[in-house]
């Protein structure tokens, strides 16, 4: 009995590590706009380096349908080659859409998914979300 429930319980465990990275890293293009998803790696067959999509800082953009006094913004931050580079869509340019790190040019155009109402006390989960990214070389 002490046998079956042992082995019982390293399975649930075996299945519940299983199942903490449900998602497929992507392989991406230079120039070419491709989806990431929260704590998703993205990789190039070209020299660009990894990008993995480790968190979302401020989320404050205003709900759909509701019409607000300042548009809000979200800002996410992207881990590449070990150094963090932070992206944002903001209309006070909190933190900026492109920039650059190294020899590449990182642009955030879509951070899904947008905020609607009812606006409850509960933030959008983290691995909800899905950034729109397109790197280049410059």
């Amino acid at each position: 009995m002490k046998t079956t429930l042992l082995l019982l319980a390293a399975m649930a465990l075996f299945f519940a590590c299983e199942k903490q990275n449900t998602h497929m890293d992507v392989t991406y293009e230079l120039g070419q706009p491709f989806t990431l998803a929260f704590d998703e790696t993205g990789s190039c067959d070209c020299a660009a380096p990894d990008l993995r999509f480790v968190r979302v800082i401020t989320e404050s953009r205003c709900p759909v349908p509701v019409e607000c006094f300042w548009a809000g913004e979200v800002v996410v931050e992207l881990n590449i080659d070990e150094q963090m580079l932070r992206l944002g869509l903001s209309p006070i340019n909190t933190a900026p859409a492109k920039d650059t790190l190294g020899m590449w040019s990182y642009a955030l155009r879509a951070v899904h998914p947008y905020p609607v109402t009812p606006v409850s006390d509960d933030q959008i989960d983290e691995s909800a979300y899905t950034l729109e990214l397109v790197v280049e070389a410059i």
